[in-house]
């Protein structure tokens, strides 16, 4: 490519040559002048985008400049040519309206490239945006412009602080390396052999440059300095003559990354970085894997095990050379980390993996200390108890460098590895590792530590870092970043709730029926019902082992005294020897004489021989681990009857107006999903009563409900209470006189009863008879006394009455 030369002034900027803008020679009659962007042009000149200077007197044809020339075709016809020319005039060719025939050409002004050299030939080190060695005392600024028949280019050199260095860098003792004879042309008038990879080429002096980095600017020296016609890169002088290794930190955890850089070096130079094998923390695997192939590293490799040498071939790129080393395949000591010389040689030559003498062919230049520390895992969960089967949380922590973690369990020799469900190992991120409701056992079958966990005892348990294999001796456990616990491993006992009632569930109801199964997927609960029918299911066990069935009803089992059972199979995942029953309905001879079919099986045995066939096939086979639970109840027609009426004197069947009236009885429905409703449906006042209603009571069945009596009517009413599906009714008195206890009544006034309320009691008084006809009390009493012991008598008997008819 031809080469813009020039000498360089004060301004920074090329000297220029008076041209002709249309033909690009200086024989042409228009004179245009590239210093400073002024002159005249000709028809067919090729204008720049931002062009200001430019008038009808600078024009030498005919038509009228701009206003005679507009655009003639694309989406832009018939769009005017302005002057000065705006940065997005539109570009391409503008024709003459005058019929002249004359045309111009508008372009988007671009410095096209540009390098920073420190050597002017072809094939010098571009170190644009890197690092000039202190020693250098010039840079080459190049650049390639589509502009060169508009305006020079100039540049600016500043400092970090914005200072300007331009005037000193390109004084008169800054020679150019192109100036011989040649000051400024148009492109196509200079030969390739006048030198030069690029048009222009600024050379300046960096002998009064400090260390630091600097900003160099080129671009058009009139108007033509936006957009692409501008372009801003850097160079860093280098604050030492010496290449200098320098670390990222000088201490860190072993197992944590650390970086380095090569300073001080050429741009495009290659060095070494090396550190001796011995420093592996195992020489006969790790010390490959030392250096990572990444940042500027152009290949890694071990130069012989022993007395050889770990290395990386760094490349200088942008005035650094820089690189990662892997301190989880270091011994915890003071490591020592070289780089060489700058290094020649066909770096693609596979003679660089192998051979010792490649590597310590070169002398060293620097050198920097790297002491590794022992990192640490801390484990949290487990802690020191686990049931086989179960899902637990596993977590910890771990110091930097530590990436992944894996487990181990050991019972007598080696360490063994241990799955986390179908998993090994945990990542760690920002210093944690966890991983929530896995199972320690689910992957017995494939490492052996699970398996070890799979049955009760006591073991030891290992996080260990890094280190992903089968079995792990108990040094290398102990030598590792670790943390071991003591585990001990046992079954869990089954628990199960059932929501029962009253000793029964009624026959449309379904029982709730939850529990806790530590170890276990599944849970089965069965039915055996009075004629030995069977209907059993399953349901899952929670990551928390916790487990449920709610409104579970039976099915096709008959009415009567009825079992129901909650069970898990054992550790074998099979119910008692039969490995491969692994639910319920699963064991054959649980079927009997019948067959199963949806859960559900007519046994043909009686209900004792069922659980007994139940039993010898789960928790009562030889050597079983299986689990159950057991209840009785009478599955029977729904059933709410009414047991008392009474107020706060406790007087069944008796309650005074304005008290507030209970109502209590039992049932058998389940609460919740039955309401029981109690209303007054006789009396004086029935419909002014409220119904009330409920739907919470306990195992028991005792239910409760409470009415208004305010404003009712005294006399004998009925209630009824109903559950939907079955009913009772009560009758009670409403009474406005004051109630005692029943056992006070007849005590305390025994001669006022007759006479106080002989017609308002008639029901509560069948005492007060005998009082009323002494002559039939006393007939046929034969000495003193006699009718008072018969009186006496007939008191006792009108009480229990009274007391039968309240109940």
């Amino acid at each position: 490519m031809s080469v813009f030369a020039m000498t360089m002034a004060l301004s920074g900027s090329a000297a220029a040559v008076e041209i002709n803008r249309e033909q690009g020679t200086t024989s042409a009659s228009g004179d245009w002048f590239t210093s400073n962007g002024t002159g005249t042009i000709d028809p067919g000149t090729t204008l720049f985008q931002g062009e200001g200077d430019i008038s009808d007197s600078d024009y030498t044809g005919t038509a009228t400049f701009p206003d005679d020339f507009e655009r003639q075709s694309g989406s832009n016809a018939g769009n005017p040519l302005e002057a000065p020319l705006p940065t997005d005039q539109d570009t391409g060719t503008y024709n003459a309206t005058d019929g002249s025939g004359e045309k111009l050409t508008v372009r988007t002004p671009r410095i096209t490239d540009h390098e920073f050299r420190l050597a002017s030939g072809d094939g010098d080190t571009d170190v644009t945006g890197g690092t000039v060695p202190a020693s250098q005392s010039h840079l080459y600024i190049l650049a390639d412009y589509n502009f060169q028949t508009a305006e020079d280019l100039e540049i600016t050199v500043e400092d970090e602080n914005g200072n300007d260095w331009t005037d000193t860098v390109t004084d008169a003792s800054a020679s150019a390396d192109y100036s011989a004879g040649t000051t400024r042309a148009h492109i196509n008038q200079l030969d390739s052999n006048q030198g030069g990879p690029m048009d222009v080429v600024f050379n300046i002096s960096l002998d009064s440059l400090d260390s630091g980095q600097y900003t160099v600017t080129v671009e058009g020296v009139d108007d033509l300095d936006h957009g692409d016609a501008s372009v801003s890169d850097t160079f860093t002088i280098s604050s030492q003559d010496d290449v200098a290794l320098s670390l990222d930190s000088d201490e860190v955890v072993q197992g944590e990354d650390v970086g380095y850089s090569i300073d001080g070096s050429v741009e495009g130079n290659y060095h070494i970085v090396r550190i001796d094998n011995g420093d592996a923390s195992d020489t006969t695997t790790d010390a490959s894997n030392i250096f990572n192939n990444v940042n500027d590293v152009v290949r890694v490799g071990n130069a012989s095990f022993g007395d050889g040498y770990a290395w990386a071939l760094v490349e200088i790129d942008g005035g650094v050379g820089s690189g990662i080393i892997d301190t989880a395949y270091l011994t915890d000591d003071d490591i020592d980390v070289e780089v060489t010389e700058a290094v020649t040689g066909n770096f693609g030559n596979s003679s660089w993996t192998t051979g010792n003498g490649v590597v310590t062919d070169y002398d060293e230049e620097d050198s920097a200390t790297l002491t590794v520390t022992e990192g640490s895992v801390t484990l949290e969960n487990p802690s020191d108890f686990y049931v086989p089967g179960s899902d637990i949380t596993v977590n910890g922590t771990a110091t930097p460098g530590v990436d992944d973690v894996y487990f181990y369990a050991r019972d007598q020799g080696d360490y063994h590895q241990v799955g986390l469900d179908s998993s090994l190992g945990l990542n760690v991120a920002d210093g944690e590792f966890e991983a929530e409701d896995v199972s320690l056992t689910q992957s017995a079958g494939t490492h052996e530590g699970s398996n070890i966990l799979n049955y009760p005892g006591t073991y030891r348990f290992a996080a260990v870092a890094e280190i992903n294999q089968n079995s792990l001796t108990s040094s290398a456990v102990a030598s590792n970043v670790s943390d071991t616990i003591t585990l001990r491993v046992s079954d869990a006992d089954l628990e199960a709730n059932a929501s029962i009632i009253n000793g029964m569930l009624a026959d449309g109801d379904g029982l709730d029926i939850s529990g806790v199964a530590p170890g276990s997927s599944n849970v089965d609960v069965t039915y055996i019902g009075p004629r030995g029918d069977i209907h059993t299911t399953d349901t899952s066990v929670g990551s928390d082992s916790t487990w449920d069935l709610n409104n579970h009803p039976p099915q096709s089992i008959a009415k009567g005294s009825t079992v129901l059972i909650a069970s898990v199979n054992g550790r074998d995942d099979g119910y008692g020897s039969n490995s491969s029953a692994q639910r319920i309905d699963g064991i054959p001879a649980l079927a009997g004489s019948g067959s199963w079919s949806g859960g559900t099986a007519n046994t043909g045995m009686t209900q004792q021989q069922a659980l007994e066939v139940f039993n010898g096939n789960t928790v009562d086979d030889t050597g079983s681990d299986d689990q159950a639970v057991t209840f009785n109840f009478r599955y029977a027609d729904p059933q709410t009857t009414v047991e008392t009426v009474d107020d706060e004197n406790d007087v069944n069947g008796m309650v005074q107006v304005g008290n507030e009236m209970t109502v209590e009885g039992t049932t058998n429905r389940q609460p919740g999903s039955t309401v029981i409703t109690a209303e007054v449906i006789d009396g004086p006042s029935s419909n002014q009563f409220d119904v009330a209603t409920t739907e919470d009571w306990g195992s028991d069945g005792m239910w409760s409900v409470t009415l208004n009596t305010s404003d009712m009517e005294p006399g004998t009413y009925t209630i009824e209470a109903s559950d939907g599906d079955s009913s009772d009714i009560m009758e009670f008195e409403l009474t406005e006189d004051e109630i005692g206890t029943p056992a006070d009544t007849p005590a305390d006034t025994p001669a006022d009863t007759p006479a106080d309320t002989p017609a308002d009691t008639p029901a509560d008084t069948p005492a007060d008879t005998p009082a009323d006809t002494p002559a039939d009390t006393t007939e046929g009493q034969d000495g003193p006394g006699f009718g008072v012991a018969i009186a006496l008598i007939a008191l006792v008997a009108a009480a229990l009455l009274a007391v039968r008819r309240n109940n």
